[in-house]
């Protein structure tokens, strides 16, 4: 078992917070493909998402503009069942 991804993600957050910025970039990445490569998507899922909120706030955007949009389902995208719980 390899945990050398889950120690540079560590390394990550620790230079995040040293604000170490480019480190920071740098150790996303190789826990990123380290994870990717050993086929742990759950840790490659969570070293993006890391590594998303890292770049967003870096370059000033605001927390809530990481927050994921849904369109509103409609009639045609659901099943009869679903259709009259949502929409009664």
């Amino acid at each position: 078992m390899n945990y050398q991804h889950k120690f540079d993600l560590v390394e990550a957050e620790r230079c995040r917070v040293a604000n170490d910025l480019y480190q920071a970039l740098a150790l996303y990445d190789q826990a990123i493909a380290g994870a990717t490569a050993h086929s742990y998507t759950q840790e490659a899922a969570l070293a993006n998402e890391l590594a998303a909120r890292f770049y967003f706030i870096w370059h000033g955007a605001k927390p809530k503009s990481l927050q994921v949009t849904c369109k509103k389902p409609t009639t045609a995208t659901l099943g009869g069942a679903q259709r009259q719980k949502l929409f009664t």
